[in-house]
């Protein structure tokens, strides 16, 4: 089921079985937003229906659209009943400086979502340790930097996500309060999950919303909330068009999030050019991975740099906390640049220094080299697109294409060695697209799902 809609109710499968009292309601005029909280960024969308203005995804406190989902307790007065985190790109700063006290958005949602098994607290830090039960044998927490007197509740960490959200909308001048829904007034909240959410964690985090007064409208998972902004951004009639029969065409959405990789096989319907003609998708198939992502891309980019300049200065930068954030920082916008330019430098002035003095890195890259140094991390991460391929019997490369389409969205998303990676798993035939902003259509299409009558 991919949608549950029906207002401010206590569990997503209330939401759901109440989705007939929203269709009365008249979205294009009303202030719908749409929340990713995916495993590396926050995004809040907003339809801004009340004010006739264009989807868009709203700006936080430091005119970013994007929150890293980072929360650190390394300031934080851990006697205190309720624990205040930073919070955002000042906590992700402190990834490298205080990993124990830092708890990145992969790591939180794979707690929330899969409880105290041994794959969640793999990825703890050094200093890290899950404790409680979870649901109904009371809440998950989290031990941080070793001490084991106050630890943090997984439902405290979202209920300051939500939070953050809430300030986004402000900021707007929108508010996430419930009010009456009518017309013209109230801003509902559609969630947006990974696919094969278990209903358990839909519930936890409607719950979270709701304790701080929102109007929680309904749940959509991100393949189906990625298909509906491209949809409404109009790029896949074509798309739709080119299935082999128009009655059965399937879609691939790959979401290449920073931690989880998604690939989701979408049946089309009747393939129709218009959400409201009828070509309401299901999702038939899936295949997620929490061990690959383009953070994942970013390390093998970081471990490049730091092999480097060990060569040439015989230092080792992943063994200073400080070089390695400068190092990840430069890694992340390395990557966005070479998705729009064939060539770019790295330049970081004063990374080390020894005996000899201050030692700078200075580092040329081309999408060749990059896509070469990416090459194992590429595998890894295209592989649930061949995983799910398998799974549901269709064959890449196959004459007549056996898939309409397929849409990458994630941040991932914008690099031109992973989108020729996925070109390759589904063969060169499939029309592959990249719409623009890719890691914002979750969010968009989570924001517009009620407009088009995404209801159950």
């Amino acid at each position: 089921d991919d949608l549950g809609f029906g207002g401010a109710t206590s569990t997503a499968g209330e939401a759901k079985a109440n989705g007939s009292r929203a269709n009365a309601v008249d979205y294009t005029s009303v202030d719908v937003m749409g929340l990713d909280l995916g495993t590396s960024n926050l995004r809040l969308a907003c339809t801004q229906g009340a004010s006739g203005q264009p989807c868009e995804v709203l700006e936080n406190a430091s005119g970013q659209r994007t929150t890293p989902i980072y929360l650190s307790f390394a300031d934080a007065d851990m006697s205190a009943p309720s624990p205040s985190p930073l919070l955002g790109a000042i906590a992700k700063s402190r990834r490298f400086a205080d990993p124990k006290w830092t708890v990145a958005g992969g790591v939180l949602q794979q707690l929330a979502f899969d409880g105290g098994s041994v794959e969640a607290e793999a990825v703890l830090s050094e200093g890290q340790k899950v404790s409680g039960e979870g649901g109904d044998d009371g809440p998950l927490l989290l031990e941080l930097g070793g001490a084991t007197d106050n630890p943090i509740s997984i439902h405290s960490l979202y209920s300051a996500l939500v939070s953050e959200a809430v300030g986004i909308a402000s900021h707007k001048g929108l508010s996430l309060a419930a009010a009456p829904l009518s017309a013209n007034s109230g801003s509902p909240l559609v969630l947006s999950v990974p696919v094969a959410t278990p209903d358990s964690a839909r519930n936890f985090l409607v719950n979270v919303c709701l304790e701080q007064g929102l109007m929680v409208y309904g749940v959509v998972d991100d393949a189906s909330a990625a298909y509906v902004a491209a949809m409404d951004a109009g790029i896949l009639t074509d798309m739709l068009k080119n299935g082999s029969s128009q009655s059965q065409s399937q879609i691939m959405v790959v979401d290449l999030g920073g931690s989880l990789v998604q690939a989701s096989l979408l049946s089309a319907g009747d393939g129709g050019g218009s959400l409201g003609g009828g070509s309401r998708v299901e999702v038939v198939q899936t295949v997620a991975s929490r061990t690959t992502g383009s953070n994942q891309l970013h390390a093998a980019l970081v471990d490049h740099l730091a092999l480097q300049f060990a060569l040439r200065n015989g230092i080792d930068l992943r063994q200073d906390y400080m070089s390695m954030e400068r190092l990840h920082s430069a890694a992340e916008v390395a990557a966005e640049e070479l998705s729009f330019r064939p060539k770019v430098k790295i330049n970081l002035p004063f990374i080390t220094a020894d005996a000899s003095g201050p030692k700078h890195l200075e580092e040329s890259l081309t999408r060749a080299e990059y896509a070469r140094i990416l090459d194992d991390a590429l595998g890894a991460m295209t592989q649930p697109i061949a995983d799910v391929l398998a799974k549901a019997g269709v064959r890449p490369g196959s004459e007549p294409s056996e898939l309409a389409g397929v849409l990458l969205v994630g941040a991932g998303a914008r690099s031109p060695a992973l989108q020729a990676a996925v070109q390759a798993r589904v063969g060169a035939g499939v029309v592959t697209v990249v719409p623009p902003n890719p890691e914002e259509y979750v969010a968009r299409g989570a924001a517009k799902a009620p407009e088009y009558g995404w209801l159950e």
